[in-house]
């Protein structure tokens, strides 16, 4: 198969065999939002403001993450324990979205675990 453009490849992987693949065609485009409106910033957030956006419900996780791999009670425990002791754990990357709520990248397991832990409560 010869790619010659990403539409032309999409329409050939589609119909390569004659049928339809059951797959819905999105218009392509090369470019899904403008680089120049992407701010991005390194900063510290303490974890009393995780805790607040959690119970007013302003952190949110893409579908396609959520479920996916959830940690076991051990696993959340032990995060538990790392921040009660003040051990450092890996950073959370979030994509603060137009009406300022969060939307989890990176590190939903440990937003899960924080959750269940401090609001849930459901393990201990």
């Amino acid at each position: 198969m010869t790619e010659s453009t990403t539409d032309d490849y999409i329409s050939q992987e589609l119909t390569a065999d004659g049928r339809e693949a059951g797959v819905e065609l999105e218009e392509y485009n090369p470019f899904p939002f403008d680089a120049e409106k992407i701010s991005i910033s390194d900063k510290r957030v303490p974890l009393q403001t995780m805790i607040r956006r959690l119970k007013q419900g302003t952190i949110t996780a893409p579908p396609i993450q959520r479920g996916a791999g959830i940690w076991d009670d051990e696993q959340q425990s032990r995060l538990i324990e790392s921040l009660m002791l003040k051990i450092p754990v890996p950073l959370f990357y979030v994509a603060e979205e137009e009406d300022i709520n969060w939307k989890v990248v990176d590190g939903l397991q440990r937003v899960t675990a924080i959750d269940r832990y401090v609001l849930r409560q459901e393990f201990a």
